[in-house]
């Protein structure tokens, strides 16, 4: 699975570093840093839809696969 441009992904709590809550992602950028994670770069969509600050996630490449398209 890669990320593209524009695509927008949700993200549960336990498949990145550092967050709470499963994260909606509109996906800006991403690239691979080590075997076990990706960096995955875009901006957050709120609960209401809107768009919300740019975030920096590492993301599992184990939990790739089973990411929810949103």
């Amino acid at each position: 699975m890669k990320f593209w441009p524009g695509e927008v992904v949700k993200i549960p709590e336990n498949a990145y570093k550092y967050g709470l809550g499963t994260l909606t992602l509109a996906v800006t950028f991403a690239w691979r840093d080590h075997d076990d994670w990706y960096w995955v770069e875009g901006d957050e969509i709120r609960w209401d839809g809107t768009c919300g600050e740019r975030r920096t996630v590492l993301v599992r490449s184990s939990a790739l696969r089973r990411l929810e398209r949103a």
